[in-house]
């Protein structure tokens, strides 16, 4: 039976409380690419591992921002970071053929032996097990899942589903039910970490450019035709629950602890849309900003404040949602076995 943590949340006030959205400048952008999948660390330092960028990123609670030189530069290499319980981070190979990690202290190692090719694995998800999986993106991961083990930084493959260059799964969240869900063109495939296995078990019809475990433990998929997509991992069905009437495309969905769905909207001017959880009402915030945003993911801090990570361009936008999160929710569980219906699972895996 699913667990909802929405049941617990007093009746949301319709509309919404208007978002304060506000932004942070990077002085300098290489824009294409900049930056994959960001992580959360205790501290509640945001890290934004490089894709194309010479450099990965910390975003610090006070807004700081550090960047941090790699030996290497160009192409879009690594993309989709994961915090392993040892502390480090690690980024998968998109394009590169080493797995690069990132140690609490910011410097960096790679590990080597990965195959060549473009478009091969780009988001990670820690699973129950400790391990990190990442299900193929393109042709030349050769149709495998990749698993990176950080307690001895081993790695392994097993068999996928087949994908073809863009069609792979490589968007994925963790459900309560301890399986991973991963999708991308036009498929949604179920990786059991117990076994080892990937199985496609729902068709989709459209692009996916982000996933949502959301508190009612439904997921939600946003697809690049201005749809949201609810996934149900306890049957498996899809229904569309969105579609955006404007010209804006929503690209990043986050949820706040006040149970409001956030979606990011790239392009001149940035834009949110607030949505409500149950009835899928909707309200379009535009900024005034005269410099195009493209921000691909999103990560809530405890102050309330989702902290948008930059694909294209300078800015940085903060969107406030006016609620608190505790800090809690933000511990990775001792026992991992308590991973997959933890806070922390929702908010930061």
């Amino acid at each position: 039976m699913r667990r909802s943590y929405l049941e617990g949340l007093p009746a949301l006030d319709w509309p919404p409380p208007a978002p304060l959205i506000s932004r942070l400048i990077r002085s300098y952008a290489y824009y294409h690419d900049q930056f994959g999948v960001a992580v959360m660390l205790p501290n509640e330092d945001i890290v934004a591992p490089p894709n194309a960028e010479s450099c990965f990123m910390r975003i610090a609670s006070d807004n700081t921002i550090t960047e941090y030189p790699l030996p290497s530069a160009g192409g879009e290499r690594w993309f989709g970071g994961v915090l392993a319980p040892n502390g480090n981070i690690y980024v998968g190979p998109k394009m590169a053929n080493t797995i690069l990690v990132i140690k609490p202290d910011m410097t960096t190692y790679q590990i080597p032996g990965l195959p060549s090719g473009s478009w091969k694995w780009e988001k990670g998800v820690l699973a129950p097990n400790g391990k990190i999986y990442y299900g193929p993106m393109g042709s030349s991961s050769g149709n495998k899942v990749l698993v990176i083990d950080p307690a001895d930084d081993s790695f392994y493959f097993f068999d996928s589903p087949p994908v073809n260059l863009y069609t792979g799964f490589h968007r994925a969240v963790l459900a309560p039910n301890g399986k991973i869900y991963a999708a991308g063109m036009n498929k949604i495939a179920c990786i059991d970490p117990v076994h080892d296995t990937a199985t496609v078990i729902a068709d989709l019809n459209y692009t996916v450019s982000n996933m949502l475990l959301s508190l009612d433990g439904y997921i939600y998929i946003v697809q690049e035709d201005k749809k949201i997509l609810r996934f149900d991992p306890e049957t498996n069905l899809v229904t569309t629950v969105f579609t955006s009437s404007f010209s804006y495309q929503i690209v990043c969905l986050r949820q706040g602890v006040n149970g409001y769905l956030y979606g990011f909207c790239n392009g001149t001017p940035f834009s949110v849309y607030v949505l409500h959880p149950v009835t899928f009402e909707a309200v379009h915030y535009l900024t005034n900003w005269g410099e195009a945003t493209q921000a691909h993911q999103g990560i809530l801090r405890s102050d309330g404040v989702i902290v948008g990570i930059p694909s294209y361009y300078n800015n940085i936008p903060l969107v406030d949602t006016g609620t608190p999160v505790p800090a809690a929710y933000f511990v990775m569980p001792s026992d991992l076995n308590d991973l997959p219906g933890s806070m922390y699972n929702i908010f930061c895996n």
